[in-house]
């Protein structure tokens, strides 16, 4: 029995990218280890132990997911609280496999040092077990703060393997942190594995569904200016007034029907929610546009995401595992990047060209961009149909390579 601890994952975040990385990786780890399997997540969503029943190919496992927030480590390792420092300890010395994937992207100062804090607690807690650990495919920097990157370096250089999810990624821990590649690889990103579900037809939502469907995915947290409400990520372009012009041109220049896909639910933080923020959308277009535009009217699970995306003829977003829930489905797609983790995956794909950047490019710029890119749909889905299986293929070798 492999016993198999994944840190930096979960099953039950409201931002469903990192539900699709968690159940990428297990739907690999399963397809390998079969029934000789003991999965435990330490998470950054959960408040309290929660017992997922996770379903794979017609069987049922049971994963144990436990809190692991910052003020449930600050207590745990000031001995109070459910979870203590000898808890932590004792889970990661049983393990076979301790594998971090830092919720895909917040190995990084790029969202603050308190994230980076976060995800580096347990990483050295490891390393300090002497516990092999296991960087899984991510995207690692940018880094801003010196202290922030010899913090990382140390992490990485220490690290048993370390898999990057992009070359760009893959480059900053050589020539930036000017770590060794020894222990380095490049390896796809591990949504790609995850198998979408397909929870209802799409294009029977409208009167007219033999038309192309048009899937856009909006970030509520570009649209209202990032966590300090103040263009956080010093977008070149207003989003809001991208995303308005946006809709109107594909509505207009476009026969096709458009379907909003919203990639982070949360009920808590209405700033993150993608969910809120499509209705307001919908309800402000849907006379103007009569029978052409939806929107999704209740929560899906990250597999029914990838299946509701599958289903469209073109694909623009701002959340990335929306947009990679549409690559790894073959549909083409134009992301709308904050960052640069995206263009590392798209150039990796031979589709780099397919990546629009507001933080560089205007707004008539990005709209001239997907004319471009919706003409030469079918070319873009004839390369994806070819390069997928090689991705999948890649994450097999990656599991296998694990021991």
């Amino acid at each position: 029995m492999r016993n198999i601890l994944l840190m930096g994952y979960s099953l039950n975040s409201g931002n469903k990218g990192v539900n699709a990385l968690t159940r990428g990786t297990v739907d690999a780890l399963l397809d390998k280890y079969e029934d000789n399997i003991k999965i435990t997540m330490f998470s950054y969503t959960v408040k309290e132990k929660c017992i997922n029943e996770y379903f794979h190919k017609e069987r049922k496992y049971l994963i144990d997911e436990y809190p692991a927030g910052l003020k449930t480590l600050v207590k745990g390792f000031l001995g109070k609280g459910n979870f203590t420092g000898k808890f932590f300890r004792e889970k990661i010395e049983e393990a076979d496999l301790v594998l971090d994937i830092s919720e895909g992207d917040s190995f990084s100062d790029i969202y603050g040092l308190k994230r980076f804090v976060l995800h580096s607690i347990l990483k050295l807690y490891t390393l300090h077990l002497k516990k092999g650990l296991i960087l899984m495919p991510q995207t690692i920097g940018p880094f801003k703060n010196p202290i922030v990157k010899k913090v990382a370096a140390n992490i990485i250089r220490r690290s048993q393997k370390v898999y990057t999810r992009d070359k760009i990624s893959y480059n900053i821990v050589t020539d930036s942190l000017k770590v060794s590649s020894q222990n380095l690889k490049c390896s796809p990103d591990m949504a790609f594995y995850m198998e979408p579900v397909l929870p209802m037809k799409v294009k029977d939502l409208f009167y007219q569904g033999e038309k192309n469907l048009i899937g856009v995915n909006i970030s509520a947290l570009l649209y209202n200016g990032g966590y300090n409400k103040s263009n956080m990520f010093s977008l070149k372009t207003d989003y809001k007034e991208l995303i308005d012009d946006f809709l109107a041109h594909i509505l207009t220049k476009t026969d096709a029907n458009v379907i909003l896909v919203p990639h982070v639910l949360d009920k808590d933080i209405e700033i993150e929610d993608d969910f809120r923020l499509c209705e307001k959308i919908y309800e402000e277009i849907k006379e103007k546009y009569r029978g052409r535009v939806r929107t999704l009217d209740k929560f899906y699970a990250e597999n029914e995401l990838k299946g509701i995306i599958s289903q469209c003829d073109f694909f623009v977003g701002s959340r990335m595992h929306a947009c990679i829930a549409a690559i790894s489905t073959t549909v083409p797609t134009m992301p709308i990047a904050y960052s640069r983790k995206f263009a590392g995956i798209w150039e990796d794909l031979g589709l780099g060209r397919c990546v629009s950047d507001p933080r560089e490019e205007s707004k008539e710029d990005i709209i001239v961009k997907f004319d471009s890119l919706y003409s030469e749909r079918a070319d873009i889905n004839q390369q994806l149909r070819e390069k997928v299986p090689q991705v999948k293929n890649a994450i097999r070798e990656l599991i296998n390579s694990l021991g």
